[in-house]
């Protein structure tokens, strides 16, 4: 097999602990950090404790991404606790719905010369895909784990998946590679898209949203007859 063409990319991750972790010095970005660094994949760290904290390393982050050639694949990498009933981002003091964050990553892939990645290390982080935003625009993929995960293992598949992205593989397989990772198996089947599928992590893209799009109106011609 063909060795893939090597994929510039640099990440952006926004990380906002709780207050557990900061006691305990669990911080995942700054291991994640030294990954990408060994990996030659080049980053930016936001930390953040707020929504509005949030807000404004979005900002920064938009801003630091109009700088990238087409040629470099940008990602935003969010780490923090999630909470899957509303469902939403947990921050260190307060939280943050999915609608406001759809507007901060529909702000930043707007600038972005090639389609934002946007990847959730949150527990539950598929959950916070959204089909309004994506649709408007919000991003290009959106990757996410479908359940509980631990700092642990999110470290772990996420180094898997930033070495996939390197090497110049599909998002798809870097995110297959991620259950790998982690001593899972892929096992989504085509006609389950989201966080049902079986799989650990999942990953949305432009094409799961025109497949969803036809299955609704589908849906909605059969209830009409």
């Amino acid at each position: 097999m063909a060795r893939a063409k090597a994929q510039k990319v640099k990440v952006f991750i926004i990380e906002s602990p709780s207050e557990e972790d900061l006691l305990a010095g669990r911080q995942e970005a700054g291991a994640l950090q030294q990954v990408l660094e060994l990996l030659g994949i080049p980053s930016v760290l936001y930390r953040c404790t707020t929504s509005e904290g949030f807000r404004l390393a979005t900002i920064r982050a938009t801003e630091e991404s109009k700088k990238l050639s087409a040629s470099v694949l940008p990602v935003l990498h969010v780490s923090c606790h999630g909470d899957k009933e509303l469902p939403r981002l947990v921050l260190t003091n307060g939280t943050m719905g999915v609608e406001e964050f759809s507007l901060c990553t529909l702000a930043m892939n707007g600038q972005c010369k090639k389609g934002l990645v946007v990847a959730t290390s949150v527990c539950d982080g598929a959950w916070l895909f959204d089909v309004k935003a994506g649709r408007a625009g919000a991003f290009e993929y959106f990757v996410g784990p479908t359940d509980v995960i631990d700092w642990g293992e999110a470290l772990v598949a996420y180094s898997a998946f930033y070495y996939m992205l390197a090497q110049g593989r599909e998002i798809l397989d870097a995110v297959e590679a991620m259950d790998g990772a982690v001593g899972r198996e892929f096992l989504a089947e085509e006609d389950e898209v989201g966080p049902e599928a079986k799989s650990l992590f999942w990953c949305w893209n432009q094409e799961h949203l025109a497949d969803l799009h036809k299955k609704q109106r589908s849906k909605r011609a059969s209830s009409r007859k």
